[in-house]
């Protein structure tokens, strides 16, 4: 006998329908408390996507409940946010590479060397080729037009000496930057040449790169210093050193130095907008060095992302450290100010503080060290306003007898 089976009479199952947004934002104020927490929940994982619907609830819902648990969703959904583009940022800073030498710029050579006493105009028409040490002084100055290629010999220095009123003038664009450069560059060669000096001179830098070089160095006396949109890519040594009086640097690049990238030495400069990666070490504030920075990036550096030591007190807001060896190392009764900090992928400690230094840390977040959190010894007292840590090994705080971590 054959069994005929009939597939119209079989039940006919279907999987359960998800919620959608809007039935979930009803459910917030569910009077069942667990329907209440899993409705939230999976408004938190929906995201970006519920925004709007969760936003018109916090405003307009009679319900207090739900405008509550509406309020709480919109503030995680900014967390995410931030959190997203954060790693964005992180990435990106680990992409940074130092950017191929444009050939196509150079121009018919003209060489210079020895002393500039009067006034020059360095044209982007030629290349300038400085084939020995090149002094300016006695109110000689050297104005330099956008798009202008210099290319110097391995070793010679470029000085500006400011006690006799000499003048670097130097405003490129972000379409065509000034190009200071190894002469063994443009033949694909290895090699480095010195330094500029800029010693109490007026200096004025935009849309400027030095590139192959043993650093510069901008010494603020009876002169003064504007930097704008500066970068240095590839150096011997420490990438920039600010040194003496203040100045003002803004859109800093430093990348790739067998040194520290910036050098805060003795003086209070104003320092917006800066990044620094792969260097020895990231920032170093010394000699008292004061001043302020705002929006300081540091990734990728051999040893310390910041360094503040001997008795120096900057402030710097909104940091952040990514892949160092410490974080942040405090030291030499020093007493600088950190707000709006995250120390992530930190081999060592996040923050260290040492040797009679008072630091202030608040908003900072050590996420992902090696060693504590934050460490402090020698007699030290660092304050805190709410200094978060999260999967730091050998924990989130270490104190030295005779020291003590303050909260604020």
């Amino acid at each position: 006998m054959r069994v005929v089976v009939l597939l119209a009479l079989l039940p006919v199952f279907s999987p359960a329908q998800e919620p959608t947004i809007a039935d979930l934002v009803k459910q917030l104020g569910d009077d069942d408390f667990d329907t209440r927490e899993k409705a939230t929940k999976l408004l938190e994982a929906r995201g970006e996507a519920a925004r709007a619907a969760v936003a018109k609830a916090a405003k307009e819902s009679p319900d207090a409940e739900v405008r509550q648990r509406a309020a709480d969703l919109l503030a995680a959904y900014d967390r995410q946010a931030e959190e997203r583009s954060l790693a964005e940022r992180i990435e990106a800073l680990k992409r940074l590479d130092v950017p191929a030498f444009d050939a196509k710029a150079l121009r018919p050579t003209v060489e210079k060397k020895g002393r500039v006493t009067g006034r020059e105009v360095w044209t982007a028409n030629r290349t300038y080729h400085v084939t020995a040490d090149l002094d300016v002084l006695q109110a000689g100055s050297v104005t330099i037009e956008p798009g202008t290629v210099v290319l110097v010999a391995a070793g010679a220095n470029l000085r500006f000496h400011g006690d006799s009123g000499a003048e670097l003038v130097a405003v490129g664009t972000a379409e065509k930057p000034i190009v200071f450069t190894s002469a063994a560059e443009k033949d694909g060669r290895p090699g480095h040449w010195g330094q500029l000096v800029a010693l109490d001179a007026n200096l004025l830098l935009k849309h400027v790169q030095f590139r192959r070089s043993a650093g510069v160095v901008l010494q603020a006396g009876p002169g003064a210093y504007e930097v704008e949109h500066l970068a240095i890519y590839d150096t011997r040594g420490d990438a920039l050193r600010l040194v003496g009086r203040a100045g003002k640097v803004q859109g800093l690049t430093l990348r790739q130095a067998t040194g520290t990238g910036l050098v805060v030495e003795g003086c209070a400069p104003n320092v917006f907008d800066a990044t620094v990666t792969r260097c020895a070490v990231g920032v170093t504030f010394d000699r008292e060095a004061a001043g302020g920075v705002e929006r300081l990036r540091v990734a990728d550096v051999a040893g310390e992302g910041v360094v503040v030591m001997n008795k120096s007190q900057p402030e710097i807001n909104h940091l952040l450290v990514a892949r160092a060896a410490t974080g942040v190392y405090v030291q030499s009764a020093s007493h600088p100010r950190f707000a709006t900090a995250l120390l992530t992928g930190i081999g060592d400690d996040g923050v260290r503080v040492t040797g009679k230094s008072f630091p202030t840390l608040t908003d900072v977040k050590v996420a992902g060290a090696g060693g504590f959190g934050l460490a402090t010894t020698r007699a030290s007292y660092p304050t805190v306003a709410n200094f978060r840590t999260e999967g730091c090994k050998r924990g989130d705080r270490d104190v030295e007898a005779g020291s003590q971590i303050r909260t604020r």
